[in-house]
């Protein structure tokens, strides 16, 4: 049996016009703390816009009015997950915690 999946282009779906301002983040299981598609599966959206919005301990993630993507794998697949769509509004200058305040993009 032949495998034809179809590959999407994420820019043919979100039609963004200036890709200067966009940073995807892909949201994967780290050292067994972090599950996002189980937290996806158990409708904890804001565990995983948490996720999303984390600062690390030493590197910021996102820059003021950039927009941001979510995205999660799906198991073990190469498939993909769009969750969120949004714009930081604020960068609140935390490290290891949630580093930003950011607005929901329902539309670009």
């Amino acid at each position: 049996m032949e495998n034809k999946n179809t590959i999407i282009l994420l820019n043919e779906i979100l039609k963004i016009e200036d890709l200067k301002n966009v940073k995807v983040r892909f949201n994967l299981m780290i050292e067994g703390n972090w599950n996002p598609t189980d937290i996806f599966r158990d409708g904890d959206s804001e565990k995983l816009l948490a996720g999303q919005y984390w600062n690390y301990k030493k590197n910021k993630s996102f820059k003021e009015g950039q927009i941001t993507i979510g995205l999660l794998k799906v198991n073990a697949s190469d498939s993909w997950l769009l969750f969120h769509v949004g714009r930081v509004t604020k960068d609140l200058n935390k490290f290891d915690s949630i580093g930003y305040e950011y607005d929901d993009i329902t539309r670009i």
